[in-house]
């Protein structure tokens, strides 16, 4: 091969080396940790308060076996060969299919993290539009993964996670802990009461389900290899280096999810979009604890967006050339970096995805929502590879079989993946069905019901589909200033949900600062009347920064003035 892999690293040898050599855990777990995970966290938090956090404990520690299984391979087996090598001596059909998921799926996810990286930057900043901000990281992305020094990206990794630790865990600390709940949450096991449509356990078993067969899981072998770690000798090393990540990633995710337990929870409210934890920090601790969060959103949205793209194009270049290699062509040394097909495939995974923050496309939950279900469609073919590639001794040596707690663990991963892949088919087909859709969606005709049963005095328009376009809340509470009825949190979502709305009346319903959040998305909205109890200045002009084309009035009591 004329294309190698850099040097072999040294190996460390006091602790400080060690802490020094650290690099491709770390480079790997913020590629996995996006803006979905925060929506996931925050939402788990918010529903569930502390109770369920012994699954994301469960499904973090099946993670670290499931990659630690992987590292195994990519570094004892006997042949020095590559996991993806070794899946192709199973069945050679892994070569073309792992290709053509790279360049699908590096498209997929970068439709929803390039919408974030947009997204977070324009509500953070107030400034530029959605598309402006994802050209200009995503092309500052492009030229760190063409100019591939494993090195540079490594420290850039290191220092967002400064930036990460910073933001969720420093707002975390600021908003407030609970540590006998966050300790009882752990440990418990304990199954709270349904909130929304579907059971926790039912939750618990998709988050735990969707680690096992992850096609990012791939994308790790080739962090190890850039950082010249390959042989039996790296096991040590590499094995307190992801644990290290995987604790961080550990640290990072319950902070989140103390955030959504801590001002959500007690309240019985919910969060819906990654704007909607920011919005809630702003109103607690001011526009600096806002934008501490979104800068804590940006640096997990870019550390993905460079980790797929470098993880994904080397995945990819590699089943390129072993679908048109010999199969008996050794790969152990090749910087699979060099090849026009890493380009292309990094090129296209950062530079695609820009169509969807065209206007009028669907919004980042929608997509983020979308691409999650159907990755679930790969686990069991992953899942299932790799259990029995890691199992035999003609693959992997006799020395580093799995353990039988590790065929445990395995096996419990096929199986949920297997019935992730089932649920997930019917998940994605019923949420594109759901774009662009002429007449209302199940779930908008259930809010729908929600409004019209608080009484006859609420008016819902309609239009010729059957979309609420207006609704006028004026005649449901007494004219009474003093006395204004705060609207509960279900039927903020209630409206929440119903998109197409256009013109809304809230003169005499009581809001606090926290509840503008569910009206923030509602870019449809021509004519928006609040009463002004409870609210400021400042609290109007923010939603005014993300509602520009909407006339919000508000009738004021005395002691407020609305401008």
């Amino acid at each position: 091969m004329s294309s190698s892999t850099s040097t072999s690293a040294p190996l460390p040898g006091s602790f400080s080396e060690y802490l020094r050599s650290f690099g491709p855990g770390l480079v790997v777990v913020l590629t996995w940790l996006g803006a979905g995970d925060i929506v996931e966290m925050g939402t788990a938090g918010a529903n569930f308060g502390y109770s369920l956090m012994w699954v994301l404990v469960t499904a973090i520690l099946m993670r670290w076996v499931m990659v630690s299984v992987i590292a195994r391979y990519q570094l004892c087996n006997p042949r020095g060969e590559h996991v993806l090598d070794g899946l192709c001596r199973i069945n050679r059909l892994y070569a073309p299919l792992l290709l053509i998921a790279a360049i699908i799926m590096g498209h997929l996810y970068g439709s929803y993290m390039t919408r974030g990286i947009g997204e977070a930057c324009r509500n953070m900043t107030g400034m530029g539009t959605v598309w402006m901000w994802a050209v200009a990281w995503n092309l500052a992305a492009l030229v760190l993964v063409l100019r591939p020094a494993f090195q540079r990206v490594e420290l850039l990794f290191k220092v967002f996670l400064v930036l990460l630790s910073v933001a969720f865990v420093g707002t975390a600390l600021w908003v407030g802990l609970n540590p006998l709940g966050i300790a009882r949450g752990l440990v418990s096991m304990e199954v709270p009461q349904q909130q929304g449509d579907f059971h926790p356990l039912l939750i618990a078993a998709g988050m735990i389900g969707a680690v096992g067969g992850s096609l990012m899981n791939l994308v790790y072998p080739y962090f190890l290899a850039s950082k010249g770690w390959r042989g039996p000798q790296y096991r040590r090393v590499q094995f307190y280096d992801f644990l290290l990540a995987m604790l961080v990633m550990l640290v990072l995710d319950l902070a989140i999810w103390t955030l959504g337990a801590e001002t959500l929870h007690r309240e019985g409210a919910t969060i819906k979009t990654m704007d909607d934890l920011p919005w809630l920090l702003g109103t607690l601790l001011g526009r600096g604890g806002a934008l501490l969060f979104y800068l804590g959103i940006f640096a997990a949205v870019f550390t993905s967006l460079v980790g797929h793209a470098l993880g994904l194009g080397c995945l990819g270049s590699h089943a390129w050339l072993r679908c048109r290699r010999p199969p008996n062509e050794d790969f152990s040394q090749f910087d699979f970096r060099t090849t026009r097909v890493y380009r292309g495939i990094a090129t296209w995974c950062l530079l695609s995805p820009l169509i969807w923050t065209i206007p009028g496309m669907p919004d980042f939950i929608t997509l983020t929502l979308v691409v999650n279900a159907l990755q679930v469609v790969l686990l069991p073919l992953i899942a299932g590879g790799l259990w029995w590639l890691t199992s035999h001794s003609k693959h992997i040596g006799r020395e580093f079989r799995n353990r039988w707690w590790e065929h445990v663990v395995l096996a419990l991963l096929l199986g949920l993946a297997i019935y992730g892949g089932y649920t997930a088919v019917d998940s994605v087909v019923s949420s594109v069905k759901d774009w662009n859709r002429l007449e209302p969606t199940d779930s908008q005709r259930k809010a729908e019901s929600h409004l019209s049963s608080l009484g006859e005095r609420v008016i819902l328009v309609r239009n010729q589909h059957g979309h609420v376009t207006g609704a006028d809340f004026s005649q449901l509470y007494p004219a009474d200033e003093k006395h204004r009825p705060t609207l509960d949190q279900e039927s903020l979502a209630a409206l929440r949900t119903l998109n197409h709305l256009e013109s809304l009346d809230l003169s005499r319903a009581g809001l606090r600062p926290g509840d503008l959040r569910y009206f923030q998305g509602h870019t449809s909205l021509r004519t928006l009347t609040l009463a002004g109890n409870n609210l400021t200045n400042s609290d109007i002009d923010r939603l005014r920064r993300f509602l520009p084309g909407c006339d919000i009035r508000l009738t004021v009591p005395h002691e407020v003035s609305p401008r």
